[in-house]
């Protein structure tokens, strides 16, 4: 009997937000890898909605978290070392501080990142080949923009499509 199919990941549109530090036309680069990233500040109303929908993620990131501790611990126990100190989730998200008070002042800020590298497939197996990935950019009314890309700079008003994905 056929196994069921995976539902493919929901995807969602952020509200319109402040850039800070955009890297969407090049990848930054870190430690040999490639990543389209940027942070994106939202006002409280937008934000609540963001942070409901990553916060319906993290019941899997805590599951895979737990896997992962255990598949550490038993490692750690087959080469005779100390099991691995619990963590602490992370979320891609935090209040934006008021340098002066430091007092939270409502916006909240969030991380978005991607790679720049995508594997290929063929016939639902990896080939171990990557080719790049082009972020699509559109204008306020929904078309893409051809041609050349607009600037981005931080200070810009954007909107972000996005997938949450679970991680540990």
């Amino acid at each position: 009997m056929a196994e069921p199919r995976n539902a493919p990941p929901a995807k969602h549109l952020s509200g319109v937000g402040t850039a800070r530090f955009p890297k969407l036309h090049e990848p930054d680069e870190f430690k040999g890898l490639r990543f389209f990233k940027t942070a994106l500040i939202l006002d409280p109303i937008p934000a609540a909605a963001l942070i409901a929908i990553i916060d319906a993620t993290m019941p899997e990131a805590e599951r895979l978290m737990a896997e992962g501790v255990l598949v550490m611990a038993k490692a750690a126990k087959a080469k005779g070392k100390p099991a691995p100190k619990e963590q602490e989730q992370m979320v891609p998200y935090s209040n934006v501080m008021d340098p002066d008070t430091d007092e939270p002042t409502g916006q909240v800020v969030f991380n978005f990142k991607s790679s720049a590298d995508q594997d290929v497939w063929v016939n639902k197996v990896k080939t171990g080949e990557k080719k790049a990935r082009v972020i699509p950019f559109f204008d306020a009314r929904g078309q893409p923009v051809l041609g050349k890309k607009p600037a981005l700079w931080g200070g810009s008003k954007l909107r972000i499509s996005f997938t949450p994905v679970p991680y540990h």
